[in-house]
């Protein structure tokens, strides 16, 4: 089962919100956890009260909840630092990353059209 549609997940790989407030099957909140993801980051982890009140209002529980959003997008910033200092040194990037990442249809399209 797909998660969003494809033109949610375009838009999220862009780097936007997506439009969509729930996951397929309303298994989960995709924009919300989105949102709340994007202000954690703001300030490397520091949440201001009134963005504290603003992921409230969203349906964000400011507990364990934004604890653990908190969590992964670390993981993500640290792996999104280290990641592309070991591709510059030579490793290779794995050939699914290539068809979903946000350069799939430009430097890898080049790329496969050359083959």
């Amino acid at each position: 089962m797909e998660a969003m549609s494809a033109e949610d997940l375009t838009n999220l790989i862009a780097g936007g919100v997506p439009e969509t407030a729930l996951m397929a099957g309303a298994n989960g909140r995709l924009k919300a956890i989105v949102q709340a993801a994007k202000v954690v980051s703001l300030h490397k982890g520091i949440i201001l009260d009134r963005e504290l009140e603003h992921l409230e209002a969203l349906g964000i529980d400011t507990g364990d909840e934004l604890c653990e959003i908190l969590f992964v997008a670390g993981q993500v910033q640290g792996l999104n630092q280290i990641m592309p200092h070991y591709v510059n040194r030579g490793a290779p990037v794995d050939d699914f990353l290539k068809k979903i990442g946000p350069f799939k249809d430009t430097v890898y399209k080049s790329l496969s059209e050359a083959d």
